[in-house]
């Protein structure tokens, strides 16, 4: 007997309530086919994940809850020693791996980082195991352990119950037991009512309430002496679409415009400058989750959702960046300091602030913060600027924080304006500590230079810009197509104070190809900018170094 294998991961957060072990197919060449009984695919039935675990072809649901659970899954060459009094809830399952290698995933779909392989493909028996998580920690704490074993063997059976097989009121308390009996009916194919209340470890004057609740949800079908499990219902059929956007009158004129002054990077991480009028690949971002990408002096930085993200410098090179910055970090005006929250969220949350040089590669951090609540603004005069659970601070690396007398919400690295929440509304706060106010109740952001504010609207597409104080406004509309959302990454960037560029996707269908779109806010002129189809799928745009004047 030997233990071939674990992975773990004490910080899972469920989704939907529930923990989600799957195959994983990404690294297999080869793979078994479906298992023969069609009830046992992960979408096959209506039932939920039961009271503890149920399990089928190449999936294993736990009932969870919403907190970080602490999950390990572990593979066996043959069966381990019984889970012992150590565990409140114990059920056995049969499992078919076609993979044979499985990870945690989410219900929705796909699985994280980490396998377990299993030491083969086919037929395998799962003891799932779960307790209460010790004092003062979140959730619960699991034990999954598989082990081979025949293709025909004993269906699901609950081995130890530390919580209710029923609970709540009414028809609610069969709910999670009759997915349970869903799952042996499946596995049975079909089950028996002999014996059935013991397999589920319930009461045997509940069985027959059980059963009709089951019947009346449609999981499985009763006849006589066996139980039968149903397929999932087709789903009723989406009613056509019927909501058309405004249109403008007179579709926008533009003309053809050169390349984005600072590059773009491709669905696969890799960056594009334009050298001479053509792209160019510059070099490839390292990690997955690209989602942020910064013109710099020594190259382009690109942040990532996940982990520290990368320079590419000029060079080509790719350098993993030395502080994790998040995927909304700040810039100073010259491009040479980066800035941003580092997040940690599980049983025990934190975050902490970071400023990368990338003139010598040296980093400054804050303390770290129990819980979350941290949001860096913008880089001003070498000052990070941010905000901690409600109140500003500027922060000078080498020194103490200093707390501001007002919140700040946003700040302009060239000026140093700021919008900030004044007497309960937004107004800017200009570098001469003058208070303008702002218009309220819509999105605004604040344009580079700090004079104007700007909003982006749908439908149709158009740029709106206001002056704080005077509330004078500038519309300029935008070809059918235009992305107006401001989210990253695929938002809209100002390449200078007065020219902002969009993605354009939705061109394709409007004028035949997809591209950018560059609005000169000053005279409304517009320009069009086709992109070669190597950078893919959704390619997003690098902000480029703003202190140059235009």
């Amino acid at each position: 007997m030997a233990l071939l294998g674990v992975h773990e991961d004490t910080e899972y957060l469920p989704e939907y309530g529930t923990v989600v072990v799957r195959d994983d197919w990404p690294a297999r060449e080869e793979s078994l086919p479906e298992h023969e009984n069609a009830l046992l695919g992960e979408l096959a039935t209506e039932a939920l994940a039961g009271t503890i675990a149920t399990a089928g072809d190449g999936w294993l649901h736990g009932h969870a809850g919403d907190p970080y659970q602490s999950v390990r899954l572990e593979a066996h060459d043959t069966e381990p020693p019984s889970a012992g009094d150590a565990w409140e809830d114990v059920v056995e399952t049969p499992f078919h791996s076609r993979s044979g290698a499985v990870a945690l995933g989410l219900l929705t779909g796909g699985t994280d980082d980490g396998t377990l392989e299993l030491g083969a493909r086919g037929s395998f028996r799962a003891r799932v195991s779960r307790r209460a998580a010790d004092e003062g920690e979140e959730g619960d704490v699991w034990l999954v352990q598989f082990w081979p074993a025949p293709a025909r063997q004993e269906p699901p059976r609950w081995l130890r119950r530390g919580r209710p097989a029923l609970s709540g009121t009414g028809r609610e308390r069969y709910v999670w037991a009759a997915s349970d009996l869903a799952s042996v009916a499946a596995w049975s194919d079909p089950a028996r009512t002999e014996g059935l209340a013991g397999r589920l470890l319930l009461p045997e004057a509940e069985l027959p309430a059980l059963l009709e609740h089951a019947v009346a949800r449609r999981l499985v079908a009763v006849d006589g002496e066996t139980v039968t499990a149903l397929p999932r219902r087709p789903p009723e059929p989406a009613p056509p679409a019927v909501w058309t956007p405004p249109r403008h009158e007179t579709e926008p004129v533009s003309t053809p415009g050169g390349p984005p002054a600072a590059g773009m990077v491709a669905a696969d991480g890799t960056v594009v400058v334009w050298r001479d009028g053509e792209p160019v690949p510059l070099g490839k971002a390292e990690g997955r989750h690209c989602y942020t990408a910064w013109e710099t002096p020594a190259g382009i930085a690109v942040f990532t959702t996940a982990g520290p993200g990368t320079l590419v410098r000029w060079d080509g090179e790719p350098e993993r960046l030395p502080a994790d910055l998040g995927s909304h970090p700040v810039r100073s005006a010259d491009g040479r300091l980066v800035a941003g929250t580092e997040t940690h969220v599980g049983r025990r949350s934190w975050d902490q602030v970071h400023v990368v040089d990338l003139a010598d590669g040296s980093v400054a951090s804050l303390p770290r913060q129990d819980e979350l609540g941290t949001r860096v603004h913008g880089i001003h005069g070498g000052a990070v600027f941010y905000t901690r659970l409600g109140e500003s601070f500027r922060w000078v690396p080498g020194e103490r924080p200093e707390p501001l007398p007002v919140q700040f919400v946003q700040l302009d690295a060239l000026s140093g304006a700021a919008v900030i929440v004044d007497g309960g509304e937004l107004a800017v706060l200009t570098p001469g500590c003058a208070r303008l106010r702002l218009p309220q109740g819509e999105p605004v952001q604040l344009v580079p230079g700090g004079e104007l504010v700007h909003t982006c609207r749908y439908a149709p597409p158009a740029l709106e810009t206001n002056e704080p104080g005077s509330g004078a406004r500038t519309a300029i509309a935008l070809p059918e197509g235009t992305q107006t959302s401001t989210s990253v990454p695929t938002g809209p960037v100002w390449e200078d104070r007065h020219t902002a560029l969009f993605t354009a996707e939705g061109l394709r269908a409007v004028r035949g190809f997809s591209g950018l779109v560059r609005c000169h806010v000053p005279t409304g002129a517009l320009e069009h900018v086709p992109l070669p189809s190597s950078l893919g799928y959704r390619p997003f745009l690098v902000r480029p170094v703003l202190d140059r004047e235009s």
